[in-house]
């Protein structure tokens, strides 16, 4: 279906609207697996500070680079 290859590939959801006020949103699985992974992430306040919190330095240029240790 046309529709549901537009939603894979550009990950913009589809509102389904019904008369009863009981909408559907449909998603790509994977739209879906990364708000489930955000969800997870900011669940935690302690988390979510921290994870917000470095997002900020990354904007202000705040960036330490680091090499990868291979094991």
């Amino acid at each position: 279906d046309q529709t549901m290859e537009r939603l894979c590939q550009t990950g913009v959801p589809c509102l389904i609207t019904r008369d009863d006020n009981q909408n559907l949103v449909i998603l790509s699985q994977r739209e879906y697996d990364s708000i489930m992974e955000t969800l997870h992430l900011l669940k935690s306040p302690a988390n979510a500070e921290r994870l917000l919190r470095s997002l900020a330095h990354a904007r202000e240029g705040r960036l330490i680079q680091r090499e990868l240790i291979d094991e």
